[in-house]
């Protein structure tokens, strides 16, 4: 029996989908003992807050999108309109899943516990790529 099947088919269920999000919600709110800044911090201008993340966002899904054309990969993905909240709803899990849960823990775990406070910065960084090249790399292990 392989392990790959049962992974994928509990991500769809409603005991993944509820302890992901406590696992999200628990990282959320211990994001600032990891040095990230308050969800809705007043130094933190709209512009960088909302504009940047939505440019980049809509910038890699059109190159995601040309490179799935080239390369011709083969297509599952749901049609269109069911796309919609099947997009909403697996991007939202995968992002906590696979982004907030790891980078928050092992930031907070690596900086502020085993370094003392020291490198939150550099931490970071080195977490967040590793959290980024994550989804990528098991996409292509065919997991």
């Amino acid at each position: 029996m392989s392990l790959i099947p049962i992974v994928q088919q509990w991500t769809g269920t409603w005991s993944a989908i509820i302890v992901v999000a406590v696992l999200g919600s628990i990282c959320i709110k211990f994001a600032t003992k990891a040095g990230f800044p308050e969800i809705w911090d007043k130094d933190i201008p709209n512009r960088q807050r909302f504009a940047i993340p939505i440019a980049l966002g809509i910038g890699f899904s059109i190159i995601e999108i040309l490179v799935g054309l080239v390369l011709r990969l083969p297509n599952i993905h749901v049609v269109f309109p069911f796309s919609i909240p099947v997009n909403l709803s697996g991007g939202i899990f995968l992002e906590i899943l696979y982004h907030l849960i790891p980078v928050v823990t092992l930031t907070w775990l690596i900086s502020t516990v085993i370094l003392k406070g020291a490198r939150k910065t550099q931490v970071f960084v080195a977490v967040a790529i590793l959290a980024s090249l994550w989804e990528p790399t098991m996409q292509i292990m065919g997991m």
